[in-house]
């Protein structure tokens, strides 16, 4: 007779030989993979949402030169 892994509890059905854990340990890995995928997909979603720049940093690199100034300080200054 095969041990959980998890918790140690016996595992009825033997058939698998592949199987490592009680039905109730599967259940809350499968619940804890799927708890991380749509953490996942969530991130994903946030990231699609962002508004890409509206300036390359070439442009605003030239707009800094424009000015005399280098890239660091022109962008300190827009951001006042």
């Amino acid at each position: 007779m095969k041990l959980c892994q998890e918790c140690g509890q016996p595992i009825e059905d033997t058939s698998g030989f592949l199987k490592r854990f009680c039905p109730a340990c599967v259940r809350k890995h499968k619940s804890a993979a799927q708890q991380r995928h749509l953490k996942q997909v969530k991130a994903q979603k946030a990231m699609q949402q962002l508004t890409p720049p509206s300036k390359t940093i070439a442009e605003v690199q030239r707009e800094a030169q424009a000015l005399g100034m280098s890239y660091g300080q022109y962008v300190a200054m827009m951001r006042r």
